[in-house]
């Protein structure tokens, strides 16, 4: 499970045009990106110690903005399958707040 696949779903989204909703996604995946840049090269405790403080909160808003939305879009639309997608792997797409080893 990846981060990068959630973002890519939504960035194909924001290619085709005004994406709002999309870019908000992308943004908040990017700063889960730039906490685990900050993190990078602490050894496997203390990333994960960062990841609790900082990433958890992050991912929370995360899955908020993903129940908000997911209730609100066309399934069948592009945004729609893209929350979908990410909604389907949400269990695997945090388990780095469990483990400093796992790379988002």
């Amino acid at each position: 499970y990846c981060w990068a696949h959630a973002r890519r779903k939504l960035v194909e989204i924001t290619r085709n045009g005004t994406a709002p909703i999309a870019e908000d996604g992308v943004k908040r995946i990017g700063e889960l990106y730039r906490i685990e840049a900050e993190l990078r090269g602490l050894d496997p405790e203390a990333r994960l110690a960062g990841r609790k403080e900082r990433s958890a909160p992050l991912v929370s808003d995360v899955q908020a903005w993903l129940v908000h939305h997911r209730a609100r879009v066309a399934t069948k639309s592009p945004l729609g399958e893209a929350v979908a997608y990410i909604a389907k792997y949400w269990d695997g797409l945090k388990l780095f707040l469990t483990d400093g080893r796992i790379e988002i």
